[in-house]
């Protein structure tokens, strides 16, 4: 009965080998995610590393970015072979990033001043994702939301719009284009104006040295009124995060020495409202 009950030990062990226990201090698999963007997305990779790294989620990064980049400017890039582009010390064109690693992940988006107009995705967006498609089939496409810019920035100012005028075009802009293609968003544009409608973070006004009227509201923006700062790069990477990983932005306890644990607890408790909020949200 004995030498039985071995036998059948044995070949069930063979057949069904048990799964090797996880070496204490043994990393997972990197997440890795590429992004076809331009400064912006390289605001958002800035703190994205670490605040994964700090949760327990390593990331590989890859960004294909050129300043002020549009989403047709990279398709003819790609059309041309263009080698406009570096990974890991190493000249490439858009087709090879898109090969250069196993991408779970790859985000578009449009540049941001053109993201308010619908008109401007098409046909280059859908060309983008076939290309991606082709070179990268693993990978989940997921739209990257821009952010409206400060209220005095010159772009805006003279447009006659305030930031929540360009966030509410910006905003449907990407849905349109998103439900077009069946896309998820990383809502940063939306995390922006979550902190805006807060006491802590109400919108950035500037001073005014000939009224004297003071400065108010905590900045996101850099002093060029567009480009997101130490806090505002901190936001996007926290709803980066929490969109492709699931890290509860709560529980990171990565903290960049520019914005300090105070400011942090404020930021991730935005990132977290942001994520939540933003699929109930029809007119953003």
């Amino acid at each position: 009965m004995k030498k039985t009950f071995l036998t059948l030990s044995i070949t069930l062990t063979l057949l069904f080998p048990m799964a090797l226990p996880v070496r204490a201090g043994e990393q997972p698999e990197p997440v890795k995610i590429l992004s076809i963007g331009n400064s912006f997305s390289v605001n958002a990779h800035h703190d994205l590393a670490k605040i994964c790294e700090s949760s327990g989620k390593p990331v590989v990064l890859g960004n294909a970015a050129i300043g002020g980049c549009t989403m047709e400017r990279h398709w003819k890039n790609a059309s041309t072979n263009g080698v406009c582009y570096r990974y890991k010390n190493r000249s490439m064109t858009l087709t090879q990033m898109l090969e250069a690693e196993k991408w779970q992940y790859v985000t578009i988006q449009q540049a941001s001043w053109y993201s308010q107009n619908p008109a401007t995705y098409e046909p280059f967006g859908t060309r983008l994702m076939e290309l991606i498609r082709t070179h990268a089939p693993q990978a989940e496409i997921v739209l990257h939301e821009t952010w409206a810019y400060r209220g005095d920035e010159k772009r805006i100012s003279k447009a006659g719009l305030t930031p929540y005028e360009m966030y509410a075009k910006i905003g449907k802009a990407y849905k349109r284009f998103a439900a077009a293609h069946n896309l998820r968003i990383i809502p940063a544009g939306w995390a922006f104006k979550t902190a805006w409608d807060t006491p802590e973070w109400g919108l950035r006004v500037v001073a005014d040295k000939e009224t004297g009227t003071p400065a108010k509201g905590k900045p996101l923006h850099r002093l060029d009124g567009y480009h997101a700062n130490a806090f505002g790069s901190y936001l996007i990477g926290l709803v980066w995060a929490k969109t492709l990983l699931d890290i509860d932005p709560g529980e990171v306890t990565y903290v960049p020495k520019e914005v300090g644990e105070t400011y942090a607890a404020l930021l991730r408790k935005i990132a977290s409202e942001a994520v939540s909020t933003y699929q109930d949200t029809e007119n953003p």
